[in-house]
């Protein structure tokens, strides 16, 4: 059996009718007959019949059920961006489970952000693990992660620089530079913790200062971490240079806002050629 669909004309419009046909042999040949008429009925539903009777099956939704289901979506994308930029390469002195561990965190930052702590809660029901090439029973324990961390100790200068390179095939022609705060509950590390302007409103508290610049379209380009007492204007020369020393930047036109605004700064900026 089938669903015809007939089409008729009438009074210059066209008229649909939707017939069960079902087909069976004469001893004239092959022929035809009615066995129902479904133009009334919901399209859906025509649809439905039409599709079941061409050997299609189907299941109530209320009946479906996800069995052993893992979340791959925003995994797969990082994992192929991982690739593309070879970013297995900044890491050529890591075993392969180091490689692992950095990777994991690196898209659990990413996709659910959370301590290293949190971290196997949160890989639950994902395919993160495999996609690093862990076990999928990996147990993600802290104090390992926090090892494999320890991997990127000393080398951040290098891994910046070959991310630049892979990023930017062309050098910026125009920086974006900003400043924020991030207070500690803590003491904080040594030296580095200080007592300072907190944008979050917490003078009472011991913070450091993350500067970040990146290029137009908000791309990372370096990241330093300052002691939590250092002065908007005092940190602009220190960026230049490296900007200079470890990228080669040479001419760019930089944006930042006016707590870093002062006549030596700008002084400095004219002497490097540089605009505002």
């Amino acid at each position: 059996m089938f669903v015809q669909d007939t089409t008729s004309r009438r009074d210059g419009k066209i008229y649909h009718t939707y017939l069960v046909r079902q087909s069976f042999r004469t001893p004239k040949g092959p022929s035809s007959r009615t066995v129902c008429n479904i133009t009334d009925l919901p399209e859906e539903t025509r649809n439905l019949i039409a599709a079941s009777l061409k050997g299609e099956k189907f299941v109530p939704v209320k009946e479906l059920n996800l069995d052993q289901a893992l979340g791959f979506g925003g995994i797969a994308v990082l994992r192929d961006a991982w690739d593309r930029f070879g970013l297995d390469q900044l890491f050529p002195a890591a075993s392969p489970r180091t490689r692992g561990l950095i990777q994991a965190m690196t898209f659990s930052r990413i996709l659910f952000p959370s301590s290293k702590f949190a971290l196997k809660k949160s890989a639950q029901d994902t395919v993160l693990a495999q996609a690093c090439g862990l076990d999928p029973q990996e147990a993600f324990d802290e104090n390992e992660l926090y090892t494999a961390m320890d991997h990127l100790s000393g080398h951040w200068a290098a891994t910046e620089k070959q991310l630049y390179k892979k990023a930017l095939p062309q050098p910026p022609t125009l920086v974006l530079y900003d400043l924020t705060s991030v207070y500690f509950e803590g003491n904080g590390p040594d030296k580095m913790a200080q007592y300072g302007y907190s944008r979050d409103h917490r003078k009472d508290r011991t913070q450091i200062l993350l500067a970040v610049a990146t290029d137009a379209d908000g791309i990372p380009i370096h990241i330093e971490v300052l002691r939590g007492n250092r002065g908007d204007t005092t940190t602009l020369q220190g960026l230049l240079a490296s900007l200079r020393r470890r990228f080669g930047l040479k001419e760019a036109v930089f944006s930042f806002d006016g707590g870093m605004s002062s006549k030596v700064n700008l002084e400095h900026l004219q002497a490097e050629h540089l605009r505002m």
